[in-house]
């Protein structure tokens, strides 16, 4: 049997959950209120009862003691009553309301037992029931006339309210803490249902975001390796190999680290580097691989390639970000170069860097017009060009590391030389380098 699959809460329905949950805590507290006050009223009832059968019972004692004035009995029947706990007071006064005893049950206070000086209190009238209750704090009042109908006086009981406060007091706590306890397990319940959702949305978005980031990667590789293509392709037109533009690129990025610039013009660099001499696509054979010195118009439309390559990059997507190197790597540092006449810091720093690396490499490498020179041929070659060709910033930079890239490349064949360059450029290119290199 298939195994039943789990019903969660519907996504989008957060509002209808909120309302039940909601409108639940407010029938359960209500309830729980209006228990609280209907217990409430009737103990307050039973107070009540035991007021009015309290004063009916002190006034009927004190009319047998107080026609002749038997005050000592009378005292000692409201004496009596105040051994219930739940009578606070009892006060006797005559028909003018002028108190005759006053008594309450409070074992620190010293209040006289017979008073005859006591002001007067205001009893009921005689248009009134005869007994009624009149709240004051948590206490109840009673009045009482002494001989119903003949009216010589008047009973006054208070009854203690503290039970019945107590009582309502502790339902609606008991309420409150229901309804916290309630409120705490919906709450649980949704941060449970919302911990699931958000995990779901969670999940969701780092699969897009790994699916884009794949083909972000896919479309930065295509770029990567048509870069290199164009790039070996025109290296190949007038140099011994291919590896030309590898070369270049792998010294140009240690010169880059060394004067630690961004990111994003690193990989300027690097496709810089690569599509420098795109431009060459659109110069003959007979000039380009000419084995001797160009003549002066030879020399015009070689220089063309600057320009021929600077529309080809443009507009080729990623390849563009590599324009600056495109349009400005035949500059030079005194604005004798072309095809603009820069000069310093006019010229883009990843333009004078890659000067340096371009102009080292072409030395050390066989070409058609030329023979390959030693390390320090070449070094010489460029410390003599400095003050004119390159930035002396960089060609410091470069002394020092120079000696150690010569012999490093010396050693490596154009597949080493191409693995080193991929590696930089997938570190530089890729949030997470892909473990397989590009291949061409």
């Amino acid at each position: 049997m298939a195994a039943k699959n789990k019903r969660s809460w519907p996504i989008g329905t957060p509002k209808l959950y909120f309302w039940m949950v909601l409108t639940a805590f407010i029938m359960i507290f209500a309830s729980s209120f209006w228990t609280a006050i209907s217990i409430n009223a009737i103990v307050q009832n039973s107070f009540q009862m035991l007021g009015t059968q309290a004063s009916k019972g002190l006034a009927n004692a004190v009319a047998e003691n107080l026609i002749t004035k038997e005050y000592a009995a009378i005292e000692a029947s409201a004496r009596q009553s105040l051994s219930n706990e739940n009578l606070l007071s009892v006060v006797i006064t005559d028909r003018f309301g002028k108190v005759i005893l006053d008594l309450i049950r409070d074992k620190k206070s010293d209040v006289p037992m017979l008073d005859f000086s006591k002001e007067r209190l205001a009893p009921p009238s005689d248009n009134v029931p005869l007994s009624f209750p009149s709240s004051k704090a948590n206490r109840l009042f009673f009045w009482h006339p002494i001989i119903a109908g003949v009216n010589i006086g008047w009973v006054r009981v208070e009854v203690s309210m503290l039970e019945s406060e107590a009582v309502y007091t502790a339902l609606s706590i008991n309420s409150l803490v229901i309804f916290s306890i309630l409120l705490g397990i919906f709450v649980l319940l949704g941060i449970w249902k919302l911990r699931n959702y958000l995990y779901k949305v969670i999940g969701l978005n780092k699969k897009l975001a790994d699916q884009n980031s794949e083909n972000t990667q896919l479309v930065v590789s295509s770029y990567l390796l048509m870069m290199e293509s164009l790039g070996m392709m025109i290296a190949k037109r007038d140099s011994d190999t291919g590896a030309h533009n590898y070369r270049v690129t792998y010294i140009a990025i240690l010169i880059a680290e060394k004067v630690q610039i961004t990111r994003d013009k690193m990989q300027s660099l690097i496709v810089g580097s690569f599509l420098h001499d795109i431009g060459k696509i659109a110069i003959t054979d007979a000039i380009l691989l000419k084995p001797g010195k160009l003549n002066d118009q030879e020399w015009i439309t070689m220089k063309t390639h600057v320009s021929h390559g600077e529309q080809m990059v443009k507009h080729i997507g990623l390849l563009s970000i590599g324009y600056e190197i495109v349009a400005n790597h035949h500059e030079k540092w005194n604005g004798s170069g072309y095809p603009r006449g820069l000069s310093g810091s006019n010229i883009p720093l990843i333009a004078r860097i890659f000067m340096v690396a371009d102009t080292f490499d072409a030395l050390c490498s066989k070409r058609p017009y030329k023979k390959i020179l030693s390390y320090e041929e070449s070094m010489k070659i460029i410390h003599d060009e400095t003050p004119s060709h390159f930035d002396p910033e960089m060609i410091a930079i470069f002394t020092l590391i120079s000696k150690g890239i010569y012999d490093e490349l010396a050693l490596l064949n154009e597949s080493d030389v191409k693995d080193l360059v991929r590696k930089k450029a997938e570190l530089y290119f890729y949030e997470n380098p892909p473990l397989e290199h590009m291949e061409l």
